[in-house]
């Protein structure tokens, strides 16, 4: 059932591991105008406020078009982005030593593909995939292995996992010199699953956050929001809309962003209205996409289908730009740049019938052919950025 599908899931997240490694071998007003909201404004005005990414997520396996990926991005984007998918060397973390070979070679790999002078989005996370608790450990045999003892009956905020975070946050930032950084990822759905674990992780995030922004005064920093959950629209979160909408206020205490990751139409929701960012407007602070996607082609997950189309992302994209131009989003993270039909066709069949919940959200198609959502982000990013 479509109900245990969630965002950011542990299959989808070890294929990019995988691939790393394999790609070195070879008109209507938006309202909330009592927040201090602007009106939506044309898509053909000149000036832009937000950057515009995608992730490293690939089209297939093959190095040549992984190549062809950043290629894309390097024509296309004016923000560079490297969002976590392993888990975190903890022991190595603590101890302040050296971090396995594995995970180095994939910040490197990652980085090198990075234009020069170019922003930086950094995205980290100390919870696992799943968002229940604490990240996996990544060592130099996998970058997903079970925690060890101690590390498996530690609290989110034990004083431990505190120091170790922030050494691996440190040094990640270090690397890669980012402009804005997220030191967790969709937060907010650990407290749809496991609601007792919430308040250690406000805990931990607000120990990283003040931590950082001490040492680090000019860097941006935030938690990032999944917004499905927050608006109640993912079945681990119905019928919690007010406990997420106080205890997301509480986060963003320690938050320079309200960064969403929002993907509509795993909700069914269809079109998008000019109404759909009001509760984000709401909260008063500073919003950025950290990653989205809308499917354009119809697919169907253990039986269930989704009806989607090219012309139903286009129209998202639409609402997205005209909601991010009229109230000054910082940036849009389209999470991946290319279908990955390709991709799709070489995983076990198990893999693949989950992770084909998300292979249509590219703006091209798995063959390159541009997508009618595609020419939207062409004409913003053609503007001038103020």
């Amino acid at each position: 059932m479509i109900k245990k599908i969630v965002i950011g899931t542990t299959v989808l997240l070890l294929i990019l591991l995988l691939l790393s490694l394999k790609s070195k071998d070879n008109g209507k007003k938006l309202t909330g105008a009592e927040n201090g909201n602007k009106a939506a404004v044309s898509a053909t005005d000149s000036k832009r406020t937000f950057l515009l990414g995608f992730t490293q997520w690939p089209p297939s396996f093959d190095a040549k078009e992984i190549e062809s990926m950043y290629g894309f991005q390097k024509q296309n984007s004016d923000l560079s982005v490297y969002h976590q998918v392993e888990g975190v060397a903890w022991p190595e973390a603590l101890a302040g030593g050296k971090y396995p070979k594995r995970l180095v070679d994939n910040w490197n790999f990652v980085k090198s593909h990075f234009p020069k002078g170019r922003p930086v989005y950094l995205a980290l996370t100390p919870l696992n995939d799943s968002r229940t608790g604490l990240a996996n450990y990544a060592n130099e045999k996998s970058d997903q292995e079970a925690l060890p003892a101690p590390w498996s009956g530690y609290a989110l905020n034990q004083q431990e996992v505190k120091n170790a975070y922030l050494n691996y946050v440190e040094e990640a930032v270090n690397f890669f010199q980012p402009e804005f950084l997220a030191i967790d990822i969709e937060s907010n759905v650990l407290l749809s699953k496991d609601p007792k674990k919430w308040n250690e992780f406000l805990d931990l995030h607000e120990y990283i956050y003040k931590t950082l922004k001490k040492k680090y005064p000019e860097l941006v920093i935030f938690s990032t929001v999944q917004y499905e959950h927050l608006n109640a629209t993912q079945a681990d979160a119905f019928g919690k809309a007010k406990l997420q909408k106080a205890e997301v206020e509480k986060l963003l205490k320690n938050s320079d962003l309200f960064a969403l990751s929002t993907y509509p139409y795993m909700s069914k929701i269809k079109p998008v209205r000019e109404s759909y960012f009001d509760l984000a407007l709401s909260l008063n602070k500073p919003i950025a996409i950290a990653e989205t996607g809308y499917a354009s082609k119809d697919f169907s997950v253990y039986g269930y289908k989704f009806e989607q189309s090219p012309e139903d992302q286009r129209q998202y994209f639409d609402v997205l730009f005209k909601a991010a131009a009229a109230n000054n989003f910082k940036f849009i993270v389209n999470f991946a740049a290319f279908d990955y039909v390709k991709l799709l066709q070489s995983l076990p069949k198990p893999a693949r019938e989950l992770a084909g919940v998300w292979v249509y959200t590219g703006l091209k198609n798995s063959e390159g052919a541009d997508k009618p959502a595609f020419m939207l982000w062409q004409n913003e990013l053609v503007k001038q950025l103020e």
